[in-house]
């Protein structure tokens, strides 16, 4: 595979990050997941309003707003907005709410969905939020300024905004984000280190899997004893669904990892690998010493679906 198909691949890939948050047993049990949130930039390319707001009432068919400072449009500081009982965000009286909005004049209507709005922490940094979204109001239609936006976002200190910085920068397709020259062999050294909270080394994954020479160094940790087990599963998914030539080494280890969770989660990928010598070698080994039936059912699976070894070709 080329390194455009596997820059075309990345786009994609990065939308598997909340597959890869989700349990390994639900992965083997093939459990589907909602859909993630839509990406801030996407949301706000359909707003007419941008801003940060305190819900001062919550009535029948209506939010109250007050002390609004906007990035986007000229809402004034107080304003409503309506409320459809049946799809309203659960917001209370003295909630400080990122508020992407449509409409010319008050009321005003959401462009989030329910699970999209953001409610911020008490403790929250209003300054730093301010800076973050008006860098993001002048960052619109620039995928490389979108994109050092999202990365200074997740390497920042506030939860809220690396959350939303990791769901932008999952949306690559068709170029909408686009990462600085060098950034994915940076972001694969994130992926690797085990003090940076999890969301980071996760994000960081997806971005250095959509690059041949990040992955090889993602692939090459498989066998690292502080690896992060999301993180596991994007490098696994990428080396095999590219066909990486160091998948099936990075695949083996990773089924002999120390971590019962790595060894789980590299079962699915394995699937795909299972004619391979070292692959096959790795799961026999597994399912010798796997109890849970369910696990040692996933092995079997993946042994019975595959061709025989290589080393057993006629």
């Amino acid at each position: 595979m080329t390194a455009s198909h596997v820059r075309s691949f990345g786009t994609a890939l990065v939308g598997m990050w909340a597959l890869a948050s989700a349990p390994a047993q639900a992965q083997l049990g093939g459990h589907g997941l909602p859909s993630p949130p839509r990406p801030l930039h996407a949301r706000l390319a359909e707003a007419d309003v941008l801003a940060l707001g305190t819900v001062e009432r919550v009535a029948t068919g209506r939010f109250s707003i007050a002390g609004a400072e906007a990035w986007r449009g000229s809402p004034g500081r107080r304003f409503e907005i309506k409320r459809a009982p049946s799809q309203a965000p659960d917001l209370v009286p003295g909630s400080r709410v990122l508020l992407v909005l449509g409409g010319a004049r008050s009321p005003f209507v959401f462009v989030d969905e329910p699970r999209e709005v953001t409610v911020l922490p008490d403790q929250a940094d209003l300054d730093a939020w301010g800076t973050a979204l008006a860098r993001l109001a002048s960052a619109q239609g620039d995928p490389e300024a979108l994109g050092q936006t999202y990365l200074a976002w997740i390497d920042g200190p506030d939860a809220g905004l690396r959350d939303l910085g990791v769901r932008g920068l999952g949306d690559r397709e068709g170029g909408r984000v686009q990462m600085p020259a060098g950034e994915p062999l940076r972001r694969a050294d994130a992926a690797l280190d085990p003090t940076l909270p999890s969301e980071v080394q996760l994000a960081s994954a997806g971005i250095a899997a959509a690059e041949p020479e990040a992955l090889a160094r993602l692939l090459a940790s498989t066998g690292r004893p502080d690896l992060d087990v999301d993180v596991a599963r994007v490098a696994l998914a990428a080396g095999v669904l590219t066909r990486h030539p160091d998948a099936a080494p990075a695949v083996a280890t990773a089924l002999g990892h120390p971590n019962r969770e790595i060894r789980i989660a590299s079962i699915p990928t394995a699937t795909r690998l299972a004619e391979e010598p070292e692959v096959r070698a790795a799961l026999e080994q597994l399912a010798a010493e796997e109890t849970d039936p369910e696990v040692r059912g996933a092995i079997a699976g993946a042994l019975a679906h595959a061709k025989p070894a290589r080393r057993e070709r006629r």
